[in-house]
């Protein structure tokens, strides 16, 4: 795993990616974790969770800067753990975070459970959904993307 940070980049940030996710893999591996995780619930946050939080290192800029937000993430970055630029993150992306964690847990499968809902159509339905999910994402990246005063340096 530490190679395969290393691929990532030669940096000891990359390298430290790698070792971190060998041990949650070696941990869950361990333990047992990994077969329970799968059919509960909370495997799928606690995924997201880990991915979100290791991936930090490799975006990061330096190691320093990576501890701070990870330190961040978890209300130690000086300034609490919920200010003014939290809100404003909550209300700008609240609904991509609502809809990424309808994907990830199997809210489908429940669905098509409880309401008992055929596989054909649902297979129509979550290829409607895949559509408009694509469409709204087409349709962020463009907005965002937009600048009017692209033009004033030629």
């Amino acid at each position: 795993w530490s190679l395969t940070g290393l691929w990532h980049g030669a940096d000891w940030k990359f390298a430290l990616w790698g070792v971190c996710f060998f041990v949650l893999l070696a941990t869950e591996k361990y333990l047992g974790l990994g077969k329970w995780m799968t059919k509960r619930w909370i495997g799928h946050i606690y995924a997201m969770a880990a991915v979100t939080v290791v991936t930090v290192f490799i975006r990061a800029s330096t190691m320093d800067y990576a501890l701070g937000m990870i330190g961040a993430m978890f209300g130690f970055g000086g300034g609490g753990f919920w200010d003014d630029t939290a809100t404003m993150y909550v209300r700008e992306y609240g609904w991509y975070v609502l809809a990424a964690l309808i994907v990830a847990l199997p809210v489908g499968n429940f669905l098509q459970s409880k309401l008992r809902i055929p596989d054909n159509a649902m297979q129509i339905l979550r290829g409607l959904c895949l559509a408009a999910a694509l469409f709204a994402s087409i349709t962020s990246v463009v907005m965002g993307g937009y600048n009017p005063f692209i033009y004033f340096n030629f």
